[in-house]
């Protein structure tokens, strides 16, 4: 893995996981699809509040978003690193990599109340982008339950979980 995502190009992101390379794989990008979804989500409410500053909630759905991006690249970082471990049969990391992913789940279930809550102020031009966050935020999701449920199978079935994941 080279480093943080979240300081990676979008090039190097997609040529390291498109790589031979245990990590990052689908759990990071699961985290890059929320942070980008909360993105979306962002954009539409800033490019609201800027016509229309009265909207205030906005503004707190705007903050809890960037909390959200933030914690998805750390969970990126954190899925990359776990899996490359497990891989590497390193005891005790299949219990992280749960960790991490419920955390994750956590941040895309919140997420969508989020943008469910901002979307009836959205400006009507924004709605693509919100429709974008919608999208996006579902993906991670879906994709964040399936890697628990095979790490969970994996864990359950073999003492040596990395065998079974890869």
């Amino acid at each position: 893995m080279l480093g943080s995502i979240a300081w990676q190009s979008v090039a190097e992101v997609l040529e390291a996981t498109a790589s031979e390379e245990p990590a990052p794989g689908s759990g990071a990008a699961a985290a890059l699809a929320l942070g980008l979804g909360a993105a979306c989500a962002g954009k539409a409410a800033r490019i609201t509040l800027k016509h229309h500053p009265e909207r205030l909630a906005l503004a707190a759905a705007d903050a809890r978003l960037a909390e959200i991006r933030a914690d998805a690249l750390r969970d990126g970082d954190g899925d990359a690193a776990c899996f490359t471990a497990l891989v590497a049969h390193e005891p005790g990391v299949a219990d992280r990599l749960i960790e991490i992913g419920e955390h994750l789940l956590v941040r895309t279930l919140h997420a969508k109340a989020v943008v469910a809550e901002m979307e009836a102020g959205i400006m009507p031009i924004m709605r693509n982008d919100m429709l974008a966050a919608r999208m996006l935020i579902d993906s991670a999701e879906a994709i964040v339950r399936a890697n628990l449920a095979g790490t969970l199978d994996a864990q359950s079935s073999s003492d040596n979980c990395s065998d079974a994941v890869m």
